[in-house]
């Protein structure tokens, strides 16, 4: 059983000043230790109040004696100063614990690659085209035959921009495509779109001077990447597509790593 009333309300407004300004700094500063601790203040802060809340004088001695624990806000028959402490007690261990936490180090690219990845949601201007100066011409063609698939192909495809990166990276070209509205496609229809991204980079290279031998082709939707296919460039009309393997979003970091990816030059 829950009871809530206007006493815990003004409880908890209470207990949130003190609470405030480690609660602002852990968010301003990024520090889980602080933010954590904020939590903690207000959970101690909370528990104080509401056992002021229910200490009463006793009649006669004018001691205070303890209302009991279901005389006031409670949460399933757990006190609020109860709940407070036990809150309190928690976020103190996990601001300790957070203080010798060292995050891992990010892998090598990554960092480049999330400048790169940042561009397909069209935040900047430039279209819906965007990579290495040298790129461009390729990421063009291949954004233009995405969007005519997506648009043409697939049922209930958008009409909206594909958006398209490009880099080149020794004798290695990364294509990434961010195809709107790809979380609502079918099972198949994320299939076709992969495979076609696939074929659509390997005539898409032929605007790269050099030319590249091998091929990446990362394709996402909102947020997460669908597929990653690692492999072969091939002529058009080879028996083989020249797809070695399919990996994941870790797997472009090592491209980004030692040619980092360009964050301004884009169509014009």
């Amino acid at each position: 059983m829950i009871v809530f009333n206007a006493a815990a309300v003004i409880q908890a407004v209470l207990a949130f000043v003190p609470a405030l300004p480690f609660l602002s700094m852990g968010v301003i500063f990024g520090s889980p230790a602080l933010f954590a601790f904020g939590v903690a203040v207000f959970g101690g802060a909370f528990s104080v109040v509401d056992l002021r809340w229910r200490t009463r004088p006793a009649e006669g001695d004018g001691a205070a004696r303890l209302l009991l624990p279901w005389k006031g806000g409670h949460v399933f028959f757990v006190p609020n100063w109860l709940g407070g402490a036990a809150l309190g007690l928690l976020c103190v261990a996990a601001s300790v614990g957070t203080l010798g936490y060292t995050p891992e180090p990010p892998a090598p690219g990554e960092a480049a690659f999330d400048a790169a990845d940042d561009q397909l949601d069209g935040n900047l201007p430039g279209g819906a085209v965007h990579g290495d100066a040298s790129a461009l011409a390729a990421a063009q063609q291949f954004s233009d035959r995405m969007q005519l698939f997506t648009t043409v192909a697939i049922e209930g495809g958008s009409h909206d921009e594909v958006q398209t990166y490009v880099h080149v990276s020794g004798d290695t070209a990364v294509f990434l495509a961010k195809v709107p509205g790809l979380r609502k496609y079918t099972s198949e229809a994320k299939r076709e779109t992969n495979k076609f991204s696939w074929l659509a980079a390997q005539r898409a290279v032929e605007e790269l001077s050099p030319r590249p031998t091998k091929l990446v082709v990362g394709v996402r939707g909102f947020a997460m990447y669908d597929d990653v296919q690692l492999g072969e460039v091939v002529p058009e009309g080879a028996p083989t597509d020249g797809v070695v393997r399919h990996g994941d979003r870790a797997d472009l970091y090592r491209y980004f790593a030692e040619s980092p990816a360009t964050t301004t030059a884009m169509a014009d």
